[in-house]
């Protein structure tokens, strides 16, 4: 649905919740509640960023610019297809 986010998950069965939020690609986020559907608020390590919305992806032909499909340290499914967020790798958001 539009107004919910679906998330990948270790066991293939994808779930769903609402609400969506406004953020989009490397927008500050606090939660996926924050995060356009497609998204996800991701933690990407860096201690001096925040956490910020990332697109979900399966291949690095899902992302643009220098961006590359990262797979997250546990791997998610939708069925028997991984999937990643897009990420520059710069670090931070």
């Amino acid at each position: 649905m539009s107004t919910e986010h679906c998330f990948p998950q270790p066991n293939g069965m994808p779930t769903c919740e609402g609400p969506i939020g406004s953020g989009g690609n490397y927008a500050a986020c606090l939660d996926p509640t924050d995060c356009q559907a497609a998204f996800n608020c991701i933690d990407t390590g860096d201690i001096f960023a925040s956490p910020c919305c990332l697109r979900w992806c399966k291949t690095a032909a899902d992302c643009g610019g220098l961006e590359t499909c990262e797979f997250l340290a546990t791997p998610v499914y939708v069925g028997a297809t991984q999937y990643g967020v897009c990420y520059d790798g710069l670090g931070g958001c």
